[in-house]
């Protein structure tokens, strides 16, 4: 069977309608993008952007130097720097990050006003990002190009599999032949067992489950 590297987004719809499931979060990241300030003074390539879930920041306890983690998306222009990344755009000239939060940059021709700055990201992480947008710009966009066919929504597109999607659950989950707590628009997925106090990826060869990780809470 054919895999792919993400997996559509209505998937983290589904999952939540499951009572052992606590949250879900989609990532939805792009690479080698240019950010630039205000004024394009200063642009910078090569950047790995991502669009996340508004519950990102509850997941992860990622470290805000500026900001705060409940009020990061106030609106759909809203961007989320590292301090890496601040420190690029604004420089000691500029205030450095301390002086970020209330900066607009300029992303594809748009500006989006600098609400919040994390530390980087930690080596041993399998995220790395050097700027944060809302899933709901995303998404905005996406409806606004047409959508993919009869598809008009992202929370309804089974055709687009660009979505890293994390679970935290409340209790062991188990996936296997003859039980899936998690609905299946296709084949059922391999065996999985997902204990508590224990991270795992759940890999399968099956395309509706093979960017599906599963973090017990």
């Amino acid at each position: 069977a054919k895999t792919w590297g993400g997996v559509p987004g209505p998937l983290s719809v589904y999952a939540k309608s499951i009572p052992k499931v606590l949250a879900t979060v989609r990532i939805h990241n792009e690479f080698d993008q240019d950010i630039s300030n205000k004024e394009g003074a200063r642009i910078f390539s090569g950047n790995n952007i991502a669009y996340v879930d508004s519950g990102f920041f509850s997941l992860f306890n990622y470290r805000f130097l500026e900001g705060r983690p409940e009020t990061a998306f106030p609106s759909y222009n809203s961007i989320i720097l590292t301090l890496s990344t601040a420190a690029k755009l604004f420089g000691s000239d500029g205030g450095g990050y301390h002086d970020a939060i209330g900066k607009v940059i300029e992303f594809r021709k748009e500006p989006f006003t600098v609400t919040g700055v994390l530390d980087d990201f930690p080596e041993n992480s399998s995220l790395q990002f050097d700027a944060i947008f809302p899933m709901a710009y995303y998404a905005k966009q996406f409806t606004g190009w047409g959508g993919n066919g009869d598809w008009k929504t992202i929370d309804a597109d089974l055709g687009n599999f660009a979505f890293n999607t994390f679970v935290s659950c409340s209790q062991a989950l188990v996936l296997s032949k003859q039980e899936s707590v998690f609905p299946r628009p296709t084949k059922r997925p391999e065996m999985a067992i997902l204990k508590p106090n224990s991270a795992y990826k759940a890999w399968h060869r099956f395309i509706w489950w093979e960017r599906m990780e599963i973090r017990p809470h």
